[in-house]
């Protein structure tokens, strides 16, 4: 979709895409772009509410077409709008009711071209990823966000769904942390194509200590551990943060992460 000025050029452009590989929730993503003086203007939310009634033409034909699994059944579903490092497009989204959802910062680290040595391994027992592993996994993931603003108190199936139900999870590489026999923290990590000449990157998807086990070096032991694993052709790590979250931020920047970008999420219950 497309509103074109009469002057020449494009005032906006926008488009709707059905994230049918996300298992967790329904969702229609919303990109946007606006001539930098057309996002101050009416025209902006008057464009993006025409794009929303696409996305929900477009929403009532996946129902009818797709259906629904018992996974996905009773699961939240939104629209969704991503604004990368643009404050402005946020308050468009804001101004047709989008609530901000999350801000991430996406943060990476090139790996080191000397391999260090191998360091010791955290204190405990490290158990990778496996079905008889799952729910320890679960248990630390609980532990180590249930006090953070915004837990979203999934079930083990619907967590299960969004950390390893894809193509680049790594189970060999995603570990949980046993100490004294319960989980205290645990790391999901994914593989895939990074995008440039620079051979595969590695997906911090999560890491998490609970509260017992924090400030012990615990995390750095997990990201020091999960180096020393990655096959020699990942080339880079990433990872994103909650930008709520300045302790965490503080563990990867010391670690050797560097802030690339922000992500804002904003998002609107889709009517159904």
């Amino acid at each position: 979709m497309t509103l074109e000025n009469p002057a020449g050029g494009l005032l906006c452009a926008g488009l709707h895409a059905w994230s049918a590989d996300v298992l967790h929730e329904h969702r229609i993503e919303l990109a946007l772009l606006f001539d930098p003086p057309t996002a101050a203007t009416a025209i902006a939310p008057l464009f993006l509410e025409a794009l929303e009634r696409a996305a929900y033409a477009r929403w009532g034909a996946e129902r009818r077409t797709s259906g629904e699994d018992d996974v996905m059944a009773g699961v939240p579903a939104w629209l969704r709008i991503t604004a990368i490092d643009d404050p402005a497009l946020g308050a468009v989204a804001e101004a047709r009711g989008f609530e901000l959802a999350h801000a991430e910062d996406d943060m990476q680290r090139a790996r080191a071209s000397v391999p260090s040595p191998a360091p010791a391994e955290p204190a405990g027992e490290l158990r990778p990823w496996s079905d008889e592993s799952a729910q320890a996994f679960f248990r630390a993931y609980e532990s180590s966000f249930r006090d953070r603003p915004g837990f979203p108190g999934w079930s083990e199936r619907r967590w299960r769904a969004f950390a390893t139900e894809y193509d680049a999870f790594r189970p060999e590489l995603s570990h949980v942390l046993l100490q004294e026999g319960e989980p205290v923290a645990f790391r999901i990590v994914a593989v895939g194509d990074g995008g440039d000449a620079d051979g595969l990157a590695a997906d911090l998807v999560q890491i998490g200590v609970a509260p017992p086990a924090r400030r012990q070096g615990v995390g750095r032991a997990l990201i020091d551990d999960l180096e020393a694993r990655l096959p020699k052709d990942v080339r880079r790590v990433a990872l994103s943060v909650n930008a709520n979250n300045p302790g965490a931020r503080a563990l990867f920047e010391q670690a050797g992460f560097a802030v690339t970008r922000r992500r804002s999420v904003y998002r609107k219950a889709l009517d159904i």
